[in-house]
């Protein structure tokens, strides 16, 4: 077993990371636990404050556009955010880019995440065709915050990736 209390890794003085994973279209859930965040910090200020999501924004809850929207324009403020690449992301990407080869995003849980956009995919559907309505449907910036989701995030001594 590892004693944390002597682990190597550190951050500076002052400084804190709240990191949270996972989010999976639960706009509620990521509103609360940034309250929750925000009030800790406001509890316990530091000079510096990380906020890293970790990846997997999309798929599976009811409302993957609205917790893009709030990762884009609902941050808490007195934070240095970071945004990861979850393999969700990953899958929804590659449904842009082959969406031939759609089916694994769909069927783990894309299908929902293109339902909150507007998009109901119909059985039977060519996936091309249900790629270039949820194009349009899709807001220009959460394409551009999709395609730059970085893959890792180092703060002091730690390295932060999905995984």
């Amino acid at each position: 077993m590892i004693d944390l209390a002597s682990a190597p890794a550190t951050l500076e003085p002052n400084q804190r990371v709240y990191a949270v994973g996972d989010i999976h279209g639960c706009l509620e859930r990521l509103i609360s636990l940034h309250e929750q965040i925000a009030a800790d910090l406001s509890a316990r200020p530091v000079e510096q404050a990380w906020l890293i999501h970790l990846g997997d924004y999309v798929d599976r809850g009811p409302d993957s556009r609205g917790v893009i929207d709030i990762l884009l324009r609902g941050l808490p403020q007195g934070f240095d955010p970071s945004f990861l690449c979850g393999n969700h992301e990953e899958l929804l990407l590659g449904f842009l880019d082959a969406p031939q080869n759609g089916l694994l995003f769909l069927r783990n849980g894309g299908d929902v995440t293109l339902r909150s956009y507007g998009v109901d995919v119909q059985s039977g559907e060519n996936l091309v065709t249900a790629r270039d309505r949820f194009l349009a449907a899709l807001p220009k910036s959460h394409l551009h915050f999709l395609r730059k989701l970085s893959m890792q995030i180092v703060v002091g001594d730690y390295a932060f990736v999905h995984a």
